[in-house]
């Protein structure tokens, strides 16, 4: 036994005691899993991301081309329209110095008296001229005189 003692002794010198949590190795490999692990899931955390990020940027790019096509367009169509507006004013602006409005809303009122709008009829003289309808409403509606549409301040 003597001969056997001392290599039983190196055997038990590897072996980890009962009290003990566990060698060095031991628990440097838990600390390696638990890094491992983090890394992992850190790299995935990462690679969600950044394909969250690609599909935002495919969905909104689409998009956000789109809406700014659209704005030029309608930055374009309004001062279209802006122009449009500004030579009808002065066009309104000409047919207003050049039309005498009241003479002309005169005739219209004495011929659509009676109707919708009007008031009721006293001329004597019977007038020849007829009130324009709009024809386009159910019953048709006399038009508002003339002098009323010279009268709009579009500008």
């Amino acid at each position: 036994m003597s001969v056997y003692f001392p290599l039983y002794a190196d055997y038990r010198n590897g072996c980890i005691p009962y009290e003990a949590n566990g060698t060095f190795v031991g628990e440097n490999v838990y600390s390696s899993a638990c890094n491992f692990a983090y890394r992992e899931r850190s790299s995935s955390i990462l690679k969600g991301t950044d394909q969250g990020d690609m599909l935002k940027v495919n969905a909104c790019g689409s998009m956000h081309l789109s809406s700014v096509k659209k704005y030029n367009e309608q930055l374009i169509n309004a001062a279209s329209h802006s122009q449009i507006i500004s030579r009808i004013g002065n066009q309104m602006g000409i047919l207003e110095r050049c039309i005498e409005a009241e003479i002309s809303d005169q005739q219209y009122i004495a011929a659509c008296c009676d109707h919708e709008g009007y008031s009721d009829c006293n001329n004597d003289v019977p007038l020849m001229l007829i009130c324009p309808l709009d024809l386009r409403q159910t019953p048709a509606k006399p038009y508002a005189p003339p002098g009323n549409h010279l009268l709009l301040d579009i500008m």
